[in-house]
């Protein structure tokens, strides 16, 4: 869900109860990042925080370590950090959780536009994020829950579907318009939302497209 407060209410172990603010959980996470970045080697899309703002942020790695929930120390023995529910008496979520484990995520951020005629990894900038939280396994260690340590931790994820492109909410108004040659003069409805488009500081993808497409036939 999306949160809509800087102060969302909360019990008295500390947990959001509002469901908007609650966000993914620690289990869900875990299990997205390790099986879609780490097994199947595909990148998706982090907002890093939890708060009202929103920052669409690209995968880029990922490293854990597993600490014991009890006595804090960390390892990167599963069994060192595991522990059972029983032998944690003080546990405020006792009810959720059962080994402690610590994430560093890193992920692209923004970059200034350039001129360069080329692209590279290279040019790109990362920044990092640690997350601390428990994850909750059945007696054969199937993952079926987990709980956030701090409020510091993922919104929402989400990945596009392949080969889609962006386009601006101008150009939903463009879809049955029939192709851009880049030979003729554009139609007056493409011109009237290209201004619009332009205002807000918005490329129109119907009319950049077209000039990719043209470009690349008079190359080839």
């Amino acid at each position: 869900g999306r949160c809509r407060t800087s102060s969302p209410e909360r019990d008295d172990t500390g947990r959001i109860i509002q469901r908007d603010c609650r966000d993914n959980n620690a289990a869900t996470f875990f299990l997205a990042v390790t099986h879609g970045l780490g097994v199947k080697k595909e990148s998706f899309v982090i907002d890093a925080t939890f708060d009202y703002e929103v920052w669409n942020q690209p995968l880029k790695a990922y490293e854990f370590n597993y600490f014991n929930p009890l006595t804090q120390v960390e390892g990167r023995s599963l069994n060192h950090a595991l522990i059972k529910l029983a032998d944690f008496k003080d546990d405020p979520f006792k009810n959720y959780r059962l080994i402690g484990v610590q994430m560093e995520l890193q992920y692209i951020v923004e970059t200034s536009p350039t001129h360069l005629n080329y692209d590279s990894e290279k040019l790109d900038l990362y920044n990092s994020a640690q997350y601390s939280f428990d994850l909750e396994l059945d007696h054969n260690f199937n993952i079926i829950g987990g709980e956030w340590y701090h409020d510091q931790h993922p919104d929402f994820l989400w990945r596009p579907k392949r080969h889609t492109r962006a386009l601006s909410q101008f150009d939903l108004y463009l879809m049955s318009e029939p192709k851009w040659s880049g030979a003729s003069p554009l139609s007056l409805k493409v011109r009237n939302l290209a201004k619009r488009s332009a205002l807000k500081g918005i490329p129109l993808a119907f009319i950049v497209n077209s000039l990719i497409k043209k470009s690349n036939q008079e190359i080839e």
